[in-house]
This record gives structure tokens, C-alpha cells and sequence, in this order.
């Protein structure tokens, strides 16, 4: 049976945007290759969401299914990338596609470093192609590091404070993107 449709009373603000790969056959689903590329979730609401669960399932019934819990989604045009542990090698291009879809999406985006331990050179790279491509895009990045940490300390380093807005935790970066310029 389906799920009962929403009451109409109900205002949209939730937007699911799937992308996937459009030549999957069953063979690939059978062999648990990723079918899915990117979901992207917009909270077009005035506050945030929390505890939201995303549940996807695809045809036919031998293909697994992935459940996906949401602790909070923020509310507007900002998107938060939040980053844990380290941005090296293994993880940068994780990064990257999480920062595309974030930049292609939404008109402000937070990097929150606030729980990164490291960024080696790919990682460094990571951010500055993420801070071209928002500036081609029109879009207002900005980066959330704490003042002692290791990221904070090579941002200033290697940038000062010419290339990225930065700001002390995730609140304050927030609040930085939705001054006006």
C-alpha cells in the first residue's frame, strides 16, 4: 500500500532532488554499484527540520534500498558542508562532490571546519576550486573554522584573510552570509 499523501493544509518546504546514473541496468543493481550520484535536500522553510528521515528504494524489489537520517536541515538559501576528521587524499573528493552539489543548488554555502583535524595540499586545492566555482556561480562561501585549530591556523597561513571569509563556528558563518555584501 502507499503512503497516505500529505495533508494539503501543509506548506512545500521540502525540496528532493535525485540525480542518477541513467544507464543502470539490473546487472549493476545486482552487482551493488551506485545507481544514485547525488541527492540534494532544500529546506525552503523559515525554520529548520530536524530528525528528518529519507528513506530510497528503486525497482525491482532485489535492489537494495538506503535509509538516510537527517539530524537537522537548516532553513533558506544556506547549505551547510560540514567536515569530520580530516580533508586529505582519501577524502577530498567527497568534498568536492558534496561542495558542487552545494554550489549548484544554493545561493550561500558554509564549510564548517569547526571538527576537521587536518587539510593537506588536496585538500587546500579542494576549497580553492569550490571558491572559484562559487564565484562563478555568484554564490557567497565562507568557512567556519575555530581560531586554534589546525585548519584555522593554515587558512591563515597560506591565505590571511584575502581569500575566504572566515568565521569562528558555524553560527557566526551563518550569520556572515546572511548580511547583506
Amino acid at each position: 500500500a502507499a503512503d497516505p499523501a500529505p495533508p494539503a493544509s501543509l506548506p512545500q518546504m521540502l525540496t528532493i532532488t535525485i540525480s542518477a546514473d541513467p544507464t543502470t541496468g539490473y546487472a549493476a543493481i545486482q552487482n551493488n554499484l551506485p545507481v544514485m550520484r547525488a541527492v540534494t535536500i532544500v529546506n525552503s522553510g523559515a525554520t529548520p527540520l530536524l530528525g528528518v528521515e529519507l528513506t530510497l528504494s528503486c525497482a525491482p524489489g532485489f535492489a537494495s534500498g538506503e535509509r538516510i537520517l537527517f539530524e537537522r536541515i537548516e532553513a533558506g538559501d544556506a547549505m551547510v558542508v560540514a567536515v569530520v576528521g580530516e580533508i586529505d587524499l582519501d577524502s577530498a573528493e567527497r568534498l568536492t562532490e558534496a561542495l558542487a552539489a552545494a554550489i549548484a543548488f544554493k545561493s550561500r554555502v558554509l564549510v564548517d571546519l569547526c571538527a576537521c583535524t587536518l587539510i593537506d595540499s588536496v585538500g587546500l586545492s579542494t576549497l580553492l576550486v569550490a571558491l572559484r566555482d562559487a564565484k562563478v556561480r555568484d554564490v557567497r562561501l565562507a568557512v567556519a573554522c575555530v581560531p586554534d585549530g589546525e585548519p584555522r591556523r593554515l587558512f591563515d597561513l597560506v591565505f590571511g584573510k584575502a581569500l575566504f571569509t572566515t568565521c569562528d563556528d558555524r553560527a557566526s558563518g551563518l550569520a556572515e552570509l546572511r548580511r547583506v555584501p
